[in-house]
């Protein structure tokens, strides 16, 4: 299962995420390229990758939506964190519930 959180353009920036369920665990990835993230990173792209293990993944869907069902965890992270601001409106969420994840960039 896989759903697009984010697929956008803009002048300076292309932002697109995808997350996705893997054996009961969350899996987030994204890739940023455009001038702003040369700019920033001095690099033409910036990958980055959430990980939430299985008890987190469960946190996060009981923070969405209690007594929901695994199925239903890539629609509300759509519907709460899609967009540009998506990702970063996902960590502060994290943040609030204290729901760990590990992130990797490359």
């Amino acid at each position: 299962m896989r759903k697009t959180l984010c697929d956008q353009k803009t002048d300076r920036v292309s932002v697109h995420v995808v997350a996705k369920l893997v054996a009961g665990e969350l899996l987030i990835s994204g890739q940023d390229m455009g001038p702003a993230v040369e700019e920033y990173f001095d690099d033409s792209d910036y990958e980055y990758f959430y990980n939430f293990n299985e008890a987190n993944t469960r946190k996060l869907l009981e923070s969405l939506k209690p007594g929901a069902d695994l199925s239903e965890l890539l629609d509300l992270l759509a519907n709460k964190f899609s967009g540009l601001d998506g990702c970063s409106l996902l960590r502060e969420h994290c943040e609030e519930e204290q729901i760990e994840y590990q992130f990797d960039t490359f």
